[in-house]
C-alpha cells in the first residue's frame, strides 16, 4: 500500500507527522494493532503487508488489513488510544491510500482508495454493478467483495447476491454467498460460466445487512499482468438529494434480492 502524509488539497496540515498503525483481522476478529512506522511532513512510502505479517509473525493467520495514518500528536508514547476526544472533528477528507496487487511473474495493478470515516458503524446496505468483464482464456477475473468498518467490535456479516449478465442483458449466472465480518470473498468468474461461449459480462451484487467494498481484479496468464479496480456507489451516479438517492439504492436492492 502506497501512504502519503501530504494533504491533497495542498493547504491542510502541512506540519503533521503521521504514525502507520496496521490493523490485522482473523477468523477470530483482531489478531494485533501495531505501530509500524511514523510518517515526516510531505514524506511519501509504499509498505509490503506481506512483509509487514512476516515480521510481525502472523501472516498466515491473517485474512484482512487496514492501514491507518494517525496524527503523531494524538498516540502518547506511541500507544494506540481506543478513542479520542477532540473538541472538533478534524478535517482529513480525500485522504488516500493506493491499494497496490501483484502476480508472483512481478505483474502490478493498483487502484487509489479510501475509507468513509463510519463506514459500517451502523447498518447499511450494499449495491454495486459493473460492465468491466471481458472473459479470454489468457485472463482470469475475480470479483473481491470486502466486509469491514471502522468499528473494531463490529459483527455484521454480509448475505450477498450476485448475478451475472450477458451483453444482450439476458442472466447468464447467479451465486449467493455469506462474506464474514472483517474478512473478504473472491468469485472465480469463470467458474460461475463453464460453458459460456460469450465474452462480455456485467454483473450486480447486493446485500440488504451491511455495506462492502467491491474490487475487481483480473490477471494475464501470459505476461502475469494484474489490473485492479473498484466501481463507486450508485448514488454517486445520481444528481439529486439525499433522501431521493437512497429512495432509488433501496429500491433497487430490494427488487435485486
Amino acid at each position: 500500500m502506497g501512504i502519503s502524509s501530504d494533504d491533497p488539497k495542498k493547504e491542510r496540515n502541512s506540519d503533521l507527522e503521521m504514525n502507520i498503525v496496521l490493523s490485522a483481522y482473523g477468523k477470530t476478529g483482531l489478531l494485533l494493532r501495531e505501530v509500524i512506522d511514523t510518517l515526516k511532513p510531505h514524506q511519501h512510502k509504499f509498505y509490503c503487508l506481506d512483509d509487514e505479517l512476516e515480521k510481525l509473525n502472523i501472516h498466515k493467520s491473517t485474512d484482512l488489513c487496514v492501514l491507518h495514518r494517525v496524527p503523531v500528536a494524538l498516540m502518547r508514547d506511541q500507544q494506540i488510544p481506543e478513542f479520542v476526544d477532540l473538541p472538533e472533528t478534524p478535517d482529513f477528507d480525500m485522504y488516500r491510500m493506493v491499494v497496490q496487487y501483484s502476480s508472483k511473474k512481478g505483474g502490478k495493478g493498483s487502484v487509489i482508495y479510501e475509507t468513509p470515516p463510519n463506514f459500517n458503524q451502523k447498518r447499511g446496505d450494499f449495491l454495486s454493478f459493473s460492465n468491466k468483464i471481458y472473459i479470454t482464456d489468457a485472463t482470469d477475473t475475480y470479483l473481491v467483495f470486502i466486509n469491514y468498518s471502522t468499528n473494531r467490535n463490529y459483527t455484521s456479516a454480509a448475505e450477498v447476491k450476485l448475478n451475472l449478465y450477458g451483453a444482450t442483458g439476458s442472466k447468464a449466472a447467479t451465486k449467493t454467498f455469506t462474506v464474514p465480518s472483517f474478512n473478504y470473498t473472491a468469485i472465480d468468474v469463470k467458474e460461475l460460466l463453464p460453458n459460456s461461449t460469450e465474452k462480455f459480462f456485467s454483473f450486480v451484487a447486493s446485500s440488504a445487512e451491511c455495506s462492502l467494498i467491491p474490487l475487481s481484479i483480473n490477471t494475464c496468464k501470459t505476461n502475469g499482468g494484474v489490473s485492479v479496480e473498484h466501481s463507486h456507489p450508485p448514488q454517486a451516479y445520481i444528481m439529486a438529494p439525499w433522501n431521493i438517492k437512497s429512495s432509488v439504492k433501496h429500491t433497487a436492492i430490494n427488487y435485486h434480492i
